[in-house]
C-alpha cells in the first residue's frame, strides 16, 4: 500500500501529482457508474423484447461485452489511487512507517514494471486487431476501438501504481533510508529482469518445478503487501516470459489476456449481481426481515440473535455477498441486541456468522466466482445452495438456542409478542420472497438465463426501492459507485487470474498435482479431506474472492478426476469460504463487526465465534455424508 507521507517543508511532487490524479480517477469512478447503468438497461431490454416481442436486440451479446469494457477498465485506477484493492497485510502493517516505505519501493517498482510489460502488449494487440481489421460480426462495431480504449484505461492504471512507487521513494529518501532504497532497487530490478533475459528457458527446470515456484513467487508479493489482483498479474507475467519459447509469444499471449477477460460476457452478472444487493439495501429489505423475525422468535432463548442469523439469511436471497449482508444486518440488529442486555461480543459473533450466509444463499458471489472458474451452470450452483443454506440455518440457530439456554447472561430472553403482533408483522418478508421469487423464478423458467438473471434482479430492486420512496438520486448513484467499485475489485483479480491460467496450462501444473496425488492411490475422501485442510488454512489469511481464484484452478481438475460432482464439491467450496470469513487472524467478518462496534474487543468476538465454526464443520459433514441435500434440486429442476 502507498505510505503515508511525512510532513514537510516542501511540497512532494508525488502529492502535487496526486492533486490532479483524485478529480481524473473521481471521474473515471463516475463513468463506470453510468456505463454499468447502461449495461443493466441494455440486458433488461433485451429481456423484455425476446420474451414478450420476439424481438430481440440484434447484436446484445456484444453490445454486453463492449459496455463490460467501459465499466471496468477505467475503474481500476481509481482503485489504485483511492488504495481500494484487496490487500493481504498480514507482515508489512507490523514494520515501522520506514520498513513500509522501503518496502513499498520494492512491491511498487516490480508491479510498475510488470504492468509496463503489459501495457505494451494491449497496444501491440491493438495495432495487430487494427491492422486485420476486426469487427463484431452482428453490430459491425471496430473491435480496436474498445481495445485502444483498454489500453489507455491499463496505461492510465500503470501511471497511478508508478504515483504510488514515487510516494514510497520519497518517504524513503526523506527518512535518510539511501542503502536500503538502493538494495529494494536492486532487489526489483533481478526479479523483474530474470524472466526476460532468461525468457523461454525455464530457469533450467522442468514445467512442473517452473509452476511452483511462480506460485511462490506470487504468495512472496501478496505477502509483501502488494495486492491480491497485482500480484497475480506480475508472477503471471513472469511466469508467460520464462515459459514459452520466445519473447514475443509471451507478450502476445499477455496481451490478449486482459481484455478477453473483462469482455466475456458471462461475466455481466458479477457487476449486476453486486448492483442488485446494493438496491436492496437501499430499499430496507433488511429492516423490514428483521422486524418480523424478531417478532416470532425473540421470545425464545437468544431470539433476537436467531432472528439476527435468520434476516442475514432472508437478505442474502436479495444480495448475494457476506460483508454488506453482515453490516446491514448489523445496523439494524446490534443495537436492539444491546438494549436487550445481550452479551457485545456474543451478538457481534452471531452477525458476523450470519453475514456468511451471503456467499451460500443464491444468488451468490461465491458461486459465481466458482461458476467462472470451474466452467459450471450458474442456475444448478444457485439451486444446490437454496437446501444447505437453510440446512446451516437450522444448525446455527440451535447453536444460539442452545448456548443461551446454557448461559442465558449471553443473550436474554425477549418480550412476548401477541399472535397480532406477530401477523401483522408477516408482510415484512414478503418484499425478500417477492424479489427471491422473481429472480430465481425468471432464471428457471426460461424468462432469462442465470446470466441476465443479475441484470433483471438490479431492475427489480431499483424499483422496488423507487416504489417505497426510499431511493433518491444521491443514493442511487452511491450505490453505483459502490457497485463499480466492487467489481473493479473482483476484475483486477480476474484479469491476474486469467494470465495465471495461461501460465498453468503451459506449466501443466493442475495435471501434475491431480496426476501426484492419483498416484498416491490415497482415496478420495482423503484428498477432499487435504483440500478442506487448504481451504482452512488459507481461508484464515486471506479473503475468499483471491482464496477461490488462487486454489480451484489448481484443485477443481483433481476433484473431478477422483469422482466427487463439481456442482456439489462447488457447495462445499463455499461453505469452506465461510470459514475462512470467521477465521483468525484475517476473519474478514470479526473484522467488519469490530469495526461497527469499536468497543468490542476483536478477540472477544473470535473467541465467541469459535462454536459457529464447529457449527459449519457439522454442516459440511452432513453434506459430506447426504450429497442428496445439494443435488437434488439441481438434478430434479
Amino acid at each position: 500500500m502507498p505510505v503515508a507521507a511525512q510532513p514537510a517543508d516542501t511540497p512532494r511532487f508525488s502529492a502535487t501529482l496526486n492533486r490532479y490524479c483524485k478529480p481524473c480517477t473521481g471521474f473515471f469512478l463516475q463513468f463506470t457508474a453510468l456505463t454499468m447503468t447502461i449495461l443493466m438497461m441494455l440486458i433488461v431490454t433485451d429481456v423484455v423484447m425476446r420474451t414478450f416481442f420476439n424481438a430481440p436486440i440484434l447484436g446484445s451479446m456484444e453490445l454486453s461485452e463492449f459496455l463490460m469494457v467501459l465499466t471496468t477498465f477505467p475503474c481500476l485506477a481509481f482503485l489504485q489511487n483511492q488504495d481500494k484493492h484487496l490487500n493481504i497485510d498480514m507482515l508489512i502493517c507490523r514494520f515501522s512507517k520506514a520498513g513500509q516505505a522501503v518496502f513499498g519501493v520494492f512491491t511498487w517498482l516490480v508491479c510498475t514494471i510488470s504492468l509496463s510489460t503489459l501495457v505494451y502488449s494491449l497496444f501491440h494487440q491493438v495495432a495487430d486487431k487494427y491492422s486485420k481489421n476486426e469487427y463484431a460480426i452482428i453490430t459491425e462495431i471496430p473491435v480496436w476501438g474498445f481495445c485502444l480504449f483498454a489500453a489507455l484505461c491499463m496505461l492510465v492504471f500503470a501511471f497511478t501504481v508508478a504515483l504510488s512507487l514515487l510516494e514510497s521513494l520519497e518517504e524513503a529518501l526523506a527518512r535518510g533510508l539511501y542503502a536500503q532504497t538502493l538494495l529494494a532497487v536492486i532487489a526489483a530490478l533481478t526479479l523483474c529482469l530474470v524472466p526476460f533475459i532468461c525468457s523461454g528457458t525455464l530457469l533450467g527446470l522442468s514445467r512442473g518445478w517452473l509452476g511452483i515456484w511462480i506460485m511462490v513467487t506470487l504468495f512472496t508479493l501478496i505477502i509483501a503487501g502488494l495486492p491480491v489482483g497485482l500480484s497475480m498479474l506480475t508472477a503471471g507475467i513472469f511466469g508467460m516470459l520464462l515459459v514459452m519459447p520466445t519473447l514475443s509469444s509471451s507478450l502476445a499471449f499477455i496481451g490478449i489476456g486482459p481484455y478477453a477477460t473483462v469482455s466475456a460476457a458471462h461475466l455481466t452478472v458479477v457487476p449486476m449481481f453486486v448492483l442488485m444487493g446494493e438496491f436492496a439495501l437501499i430499499g430496507g429489505v433488511s429492516t423490514d426481515l428483521f422486524k418480523t423475525a424478531s417478532a416470532w422468535l425473540g421470545p425464545l432463548p437468544g431470539g433476537l440473535a436467531i432472528a439476527s442469523v435468520t434476516g442475514c439469511a432472508g437478505f442474502a436471497a436479495v444480495c448475494g455477498e457476506s460483508v454488506p449482508t453482515a453490516m446491514t444486518m448489523a445496523s439494524v440488529a446490534l443495537p436492539e441486541m444491546r438494549s436487550r442486555g445481550y452479551n457485545p461480543a456474543f451478538g457481534c459473533a452471531c452477525l458476523a456468522v450470519g453475514g456468511t450466509l451471503g456467499i451460500l444463499i443464491p444468488p451468490s458471489l461465491g458461486f459465481i466466482l466458482y461458476s467462472i472458474v470451474s466452467e459450471q451452470s450458474i442456475g444448478k450452483l444457485f439451486l444446490a445452495g437454496i437446501a444447505p443454506g437453510i440446512l446451516l440455518v437450522i444448525i446455527l440457530s440451535g447453536m444460539i438456542l442452545i448456548r443461551a439456554a446454557i448461559n442465558p447472561t449471553l443473550a436474554p430472553r425477549g418480550r412476548q409478542t401477541s399472535w397480532d403482533e406477530k401477523l401483522r408483522s408477516i408482510p415484512g418478508i414478503l418484499p425478500m420472497l417477492l424479489l427471491f421469487f422473481l429472480i430465481m423464478g425468471g432464471i428457471l423458467s426460461g424468462f432469462c438465463s442465470p446470466t441476465e438473471g443479475g441484470a433483471v434482479g438490479s431492475f427489480i430492486t431499483f424499483t422496488f426501492s423507487l416504489l417505497r420512496r426510499r431511493l433518491t438520486f444521491g443514493n442511487c448513484v452511491y450505490a453505483l459507485k459502490h457497485a463499480s467499485i466492487l467489481s473493479a475489485k473482483v476484475f483486477t483479480i480476474l484479469i491476474g487470474v486469467g494470465i495465471m491460467n495461461y501460465f498453468l496450462s503451459a506449466t501443466r501444473l493442475p495435471s501434475i498435482l491431480t496426476e501426484t496425488l492419483l498416484d498416491y492411490n490415497t482415496g478420495k475422501y482423503a484428498i477432499l479431506f487435504a483440500v478442506m485442510i487448504l481451504f482452512i488454512i488459507l481461508g484464515s489469511i486471506m479473503n475468499v474472492m483471491p482464496m477461490i481464484m488462487l486454489t480451484l484452478p489448481a484443485l477443481y481438475p483433481t476433484i473431478v478426476a477422483v469422482g466427487f460432482d463439481p456442482i456439489w464439491f462447488g457447495v462445499i467450496t463455499v461453505l469452506l469460504m465461510e470459514l475462512g470469513q470467521i477465521t483468525p487472524p484475517i476473519g474478514l467478518l470479526v473484522f467488519v463487526m469490530a469495526s461497527v462496534a469499536p468497543d468490542v474487543p476483536m478477540a472477544s468476538i473470535f473467541k465467541e465465534v469459535a462454536p459457529f465454526f464447529i457449527a459449519i464443520l457439522l454442516c459440511i459433514g452432513i453434506l459430506i455424508i447426504i450429497p442428496e441435500i445439494c443435488l437434488w434440486l439441481p438434478n430434479n429442476l
